[in-house]
């Protein structure tokens, strides 16, 4: 009985240790295809397995990517849209080094889903800019996306469009190609042909810091130092670092085909379409910062457009001013704004602009919207502008000027396009036009309660090119038929007196009723 009873005991035993065990081997198979992704042959034969962050996921649906699986995900830009504002000392829109920053930017969301969108007063953005230091050559950006503004700075002796890769792919958290964690296993690092200072920039990353998504070491990636960089002696060839073959490389000019498949998968893209929730809905108060629009000129300059920051309760608008009666036709311009992903479903193809405004009795205020190639386009050419919205004439009553009015536009947002606000003054010297601007909101779904419709119809004359001779016989001959003016604007203008105006005690802005 006693042998029974023990042979029945141990067998029970022997079946929770096999469990116990197997357990144990497929969570170890799993740890281990995890980490141990993808094979690569090293040069002496032996086969080494590439950390991929995405085993467990890989060749499945690329859903069931998260970037939780990725190291330091925080690093990573929202919607795979790259934040930035350029510094002036660049010369955008129109030099040379701005269209080189440009193709470089282009190369990035030609290839894959990033795109780069220039700042409307979003907190996290990278500024870029070109340091003014004689003596001091360098380059560098921060990693990734780390909360507020970050720095990517060039000196223009180094303002190339390969530079400008390396850099713009530290900004999208790409790490140094010889600097990752497997890198011994390819390389060697000749310590002492490194320039002195410069040893930090040859050792390796900790295994937790960076992403290897199966890739091997690439030669060939815009983020590799070439064989001879940091070196004692340029001029006598002592490299710094070279394959255990012995093999050297050059300094990479493009994106290799190992960079783009590693942003690829960083962001998760599907193609080089946009990330279907990029772009974001744009809202600009004017208190703290312009928004990104652009102004023509300088503010003294009369009638040009300006950006009033809000200080003691006062300001936070965008200006334009006039003391005399003039042709000036000041114009300030957006940013340029994406269109819709293909991929997005649930929104478009028709958005909305809205905005509030004041405007003196005799100030003209027009909007004006142009369609884009592509967001990347420099281009501030009023000659295809398309009129979409216009204040009516002397909509608000003399004994309310101060009042604000709003306006809200239907758009088409398919394509990229930009908006540029123009103002002009009329008729009658010696009294200040004054018109402000306030509240700007873009938004890729429809208005709820649109006053003004700015779609593109082929052949409807709803969004016509804008004629100034045009445009002024209409405002002269309109003086006969105010009534119906103001009937008009009752049904497609609103006043919007629940909203105090910041100009109520600013009567130097708006001309006496």
């Amino acid at each position: 009985m006693r042998g029974v009873l023990r042979k029945a005991l141990f067998g029970r035993v022997d079946f929770i240790l096999c469990s116990v065990m197997f357990i144990f081997v497929s969570v170890l198979l799993v740890f281990t295809e995890r980490v141990n992704g993808r094979e690569t042959i090293l040069h002496d034969g032996q086969v080494h397995h590439v950390e991929d962050e995405f085993a467990e996921v890989r060749g499945k649906d690329l859903k069931l990517r998260s970037k939780k699986m990725l190291k330091r995900p925080k690093l990573l830009w929202r919607g795979a849209a790259v934040i930035y504002s350029i510094n002036s000392s660049i010369g955008c829109p129109k030099s040379k080094r701005c269209s080189i920053l440009m193709e470089a930017m282009r190369d990035f969301t030609e290839k894959t889903c990033v795109r780069f969108k220039e700042r409307s007063g979003e907190r996290d953005f990278v500024r870029i800019q070109m340091p003014l230091l004689k003596k001091k050559y360098f380059a560098h950006a921060t990693l990734g996306k780390t909360g507020g503004r970050t720095f990517l700075q060039v000196h223009r002796r180094y303002w190339t469009k390969s530079m400008l890769l390396h850099e713009l792919g530290h900004t999208l958290s790409l790490h140094h190609e010889h600097q990752r964690s497997d890198g011994d296993l390819y390389l060697d690092t000749l310590e002492e042909n490194i320039r002195k200072g410069y040893e930090k920039h040859f050792i390796k990353h900790n295994r937790n810091e960076n992403n290897l998504l199966g890739e091997p070491f690439d030669p060939t990636s815009i983020m590799v130092y070439s064989s001879y960089a940091r070196s004692k002696n340029r001029k006598s060839k002592l490299p710094t670092q070279q394959l255990k073959s012995g093999e050297r490389w050059g300094a990479p000019t493009k994106l290799s085909d190992g960079d783009v498949r590693r942003i690829q998968d960083l962001y998760r893209c599907i193609g080089t379409d946009q990330k279907p929730n990029f772009p974001f809905d744009v809202s600009c108060s004017f208190d703290t910062n312009d928004c990104g629009f652009k102004f023509a000129g300088r503010f003294f300059i009369e009638g040009a457009w300006g950006w009033i920051p809000k200080e003691d309760g006062k300001g936070g608008f965008l200006k334009s001013e006039f003391k005399i009666n003039g042709n000036q036709n000041p114009h300030t311009w957006s940013i340029n704004f994406y269109g819709l992903s293909p991929l997005d479903i649930k929104r478009g193809p028709e958005g909305c602009i809205s905005f509030i405004y004041q405007a003196s009795k005799h100030m003209s205020l027009m909007l004006f919207k142009d369609e884009l190639k592509t967001a990347s386009d420099q281009v501030y050419d009023t000659k295809n502008s398309v009129e979409i919205w216009s204040n009516p004439e002397d909509p608000i009553p003399a004994t309310n000027r101060k009042a604000w009015s709003q306006a809200s536009i239907r758009v088409n947002v398919v394509k990229p396009f930009t908006l540029h606000f123009t103002s002009r003054y009329e008729d009658i010297v010696g009294l200040i036009g004054v018109v402000v601007v306030d509240d700007f909101e873009l938004k890729y779904t429809p208005c709820e309660n649109p006053t003004a419709n700015g779609l593109n119809h082929r052949g409807s004359a709803m969004q016509r090119k804008f004629s100034w001779r045009a445009f002024l016989t209409t405002r002269r001959s309109s003086s006969s038929s105010s009534s119906s003016l103001r009937t008009s604007f009752s049904m497609s203008q609103a006043q919007t007196p629940s909203r105090g105006s910041p100009l109520a005690s600013e009567s130097a802005y708006l001309d006496s009723p």
